[in-house]
């Protein structure tokens, strides 16, 4: 946990969420539909500076924080809210309350609602019935809804990979800087990050292009000197997410 927030009080001094614009959706003042950082218990608990929401995000877990890293990265998630509403299901004859864990806006505009669990309580038989019936609800009002799980997000090199790079994201790079950065890789015919590093002048300038999407490889296995990487030439989408 200790070198995440100190990777997270970084990425605060150096605030570059101050340029980021923000809808009202998405804004800095959002208020979550509950209290989400409590001052009691045993559950670890804190706030995620995002640079793509443009203000810190509140979690309660430590899997939920480990969810934030996967959709700060995400190419097809332009902004995330924790929180975001409660509402009314039917279940078991009774009208319960639900507030999803967080709700994403996607590349398109669409929105997508998630829950974070422990895979073992995701599974128990009541709560997979009530997760359930939660999702009937939202897919009848034409909302998409996920569950996503322990095990999905801290699956293969992927969280590691991403946690390593976050640091990078501390300083974006303006337009102009994001134009010249990859102008001396254009011209080589085989790109690792051994290779990159060299024309670059330094490994750490590779990890920089890659957090900053401007490199893009196979995030899935374990970042080497070895690794392939090609030149970022694509638009976002909805369905390139890291779950």
């Amino acid at each position: 946990m200790r070198p995440f927030n100190l990777q997270a009080e970084q990425f605060m001094q150096n605030k570059p969420y101050a340029a980021v614009s923000t809808t009202p959706r998405q804004g800095i003042h959002h208020t979550p539909a509950r209290q989400v950082v409590r001052p009691t218990g045993g559950i670890f608990r804190g706030r995620f500076p995002s640079r793509k929401s443009g203000r810190t995000v509140a979690f309660e877990s430590l899997i939920e924080r480990d969810a934030l890293i996967l959709f700060e990265f995400s190419r097809g998630i332009v902004s995330f809210r924790e929180q975001p509403y409660s509402i009314y299901y039917p279940f078991e004859g009774r009208s319960r309350k639900y507030t999803p864990d967080f709700e994403l806006t996607l590349a398109s505009g669409a929105v997508m609602l998630i829950e974070v669990k422990p895979e073992e309580k995701a599974l128990a038989p009541d709560e997979e019935r009530r997760l359930r019936r939660i999702g009937e609800h939202f897919s009848e009002l034409g909302v998409p809804f996920r569950v996503l799980t322990d095990t999905e997000i801290r699956s293969d090199a992927l969280l590691p990979n991403l946690n390593m790079l976050f640091p990078y994201l501390a300083k974006p790079l303006s337009r102009l800087q994001r134009r010249l950065a990859v102008a001396p890789l254009f011209d080589e015919p085989s790109l690792t990050v051994a290779r990159a590093g060299r024309r670059l002048g330094s490994t750490q300038d590779v990890w920089r292009l890659l957090a900053q999407d401007l490199l893009t490889c196979d995030m899935n296995q374990p970042l080497s000197e070895s690794t392939e990487l090609s030149i970022q030439n694509r638009e976002p989408c909805d369905e390139e997410l890291y779950f």
